[in-house]
C-alpha cells in the first residue's frame, strides 16, 4: 500500500485565489452563488483532509514519544524506577528537542504515509481501513454535487433577472422536450412563468443538462469560455465517476468502461485518489468560474 497524500497539503487560499479575486467583481445576483460555491467546495477540502490530518497528529505523537524514549535512554533509567521530576525533565527535553527539528512538508507527509501504513492494516485499523477510500469517493461526489448547485442556483437568478434568456432557451428543441410545446410556447409569448417550476423539470444534476441550458440560453458572445470548458473533457470523468459511485456503489460495470474509455475490471471498485480529488476540485472551480463570468456577463 502507497497512500497518497497529495490532498493534505492543500492551501486553500492557492486554490480560492481566482474565486476569491472574482467575487467582488460579480454583480449582485450571482455574488450569493459564487460565496456558497466557495463555502462548499471549502467542506469538500476540510472532508478530505480531515482523516490525513488526524495522521499528521498521529505520526507527530509517535515521534514525541520517541524522543522520550531517547532521552529516558540516555538517562539509564527503567520507567519503574522514574520519579515525577525525572519524567518532567525527560518531557521537557523531549518537547524541546521536538520543535527545535521542525520538520518539512515532506517529511511531514513521509511521517503521516508511515502512520497511514501502519494504521491501515486490518489489526490496526479495527474495521476501518476502507475510511479512507470511502472518504475519497464521498469527496469526489460532493465536488460534482458543487458545480451542480452553482449552475442551478445560477441559472434560476439567470430567468429571475433576464427571463430573456429562458425565452431563448424555449425556442430550442432541448426546453420543448423538458418544459412541454404548450409551456414554452407561453414563455415565448411573453406570459408568467414559475422559474423553481422550470429549473426543477430542467434537471441540472445532469451534466448534458447544465451544458445545453446555458449554451442555449446565453448569447454566443456570453457563453464562450464556459462553452470551451464545458466540452467534452475531464469533466465528463468527473460526471462519470460521480455517477458510478452514488448508483453503482462505485462498482465498476460495461456502460461506465464505455463512457470513459477506461480500462478497469468490471466488477471492480472505483479507486480514487487524492490526486484525483484535487483535480476534480481544480476543474470544478475552472468550470464554476466560467458559468459565473457567462452570467456576471449577461446585460
Amino acid at each position: 500500500m502507497k497512500p497518497d497524500l497529495a490532498l493534505f497539503t492543500v492551501d486553500t487560499s492557492k486554490l480560492f485565489q481566482r474565486l476569491d479575486a472574482a467575487i467582488p467583481q460579480l454583480k449582485p445576483p450571482w455574488q450569493d452563488s459564487a460565496a456558497a460555491f466557495r463555502r462548499n467546495l471549502l467542506s469538500v477540502v476540510q472532508n478530505g483532509e480531515l482523516p490525513f490530518r488526524f495522521l499528521a497528529g498521529a505520526a507527530a505523537r509517535l515521534r514525541f514519544q520517541r524522543l522520550c524514549f531517547l532521552e529516558q535512554e540516555r538517562l539509564g533509567t527503567k520507567s519503574s524506577d522514574l520519579t515525577k521530576a525525572d519524567v518532567e525533565a525527560i518531557t521537557t527535553k523531549a518537547r524541546a528537542q521536538f520543535f527545535k527539528a521542525a520538520k518539512s512538508a515532506a517529511e511531514m507527509r513521509a511521517d503521516a504515509t508511515s502512520a497511514l501504513a501502519e494504521l491501515s492494516s486490518d489489526q490496526a485499523a479495527g474495521g476501518y481501513q476502507y475510511a479512507r477510500e470511502d472518504s475519497l469517493r464521498q469527496c469526489f461526489v460532493m465536488t460534482w454535487n458543487s458545480l451542480e448547485v452553482l449552475a442551478r442556483d445560477g441559472f434560476d437568478s439567470l430567468i429571475r433577472h433576464a427571463p430573456r434568456c429562458l425565452t431563448r432557451l424555449c425556442k430550442s428543441e432541448f426546453a420543448r422536450k423538458h418544459l412541454e410545446n404548450a409551456v414554452c410556447r407561453e414563455i415565448v409569448e411573453g406570459k408568467p412563468f414559475d422559474p423553481e417550476w422550470v429549473v426543477d423539470r430542467l434537471n441540472f444534476n445532469n451534466l448534458e443538462t447544465i451544458r445545453t441550458s446555458y449554451r442555449q440560453s446565453l448569447e454566443a458572445t456570453t457563453n464562450g469560455e464556459l462553452t470551451e470548458l464545458l466540452k467534452p473533457s475531464f469533466i465528463d470523468l468527473i460526471y462519470a465517476r460521480r455517477h458510478l459511485i452514488v448508483h453503482r456503489r462505485g462498482v465498476v460495470d460495461a456502460q461506465y468502461l464505455k463512457k470513459t474509455g477506461e480500462t478497469l475490471v468490471i466488477g471492480s471498485e472505483l479507486a480514487i485518489s487524492a490526486v484525483d480529488l484535487r483535480r476534480a476540485i481544480d476543474t470544478v472551480v475552472d468550470a464554476g468560474l466560467a458559468v459565473l463570468h457567462a452570467l456576471n456577463r449577461t446585460p
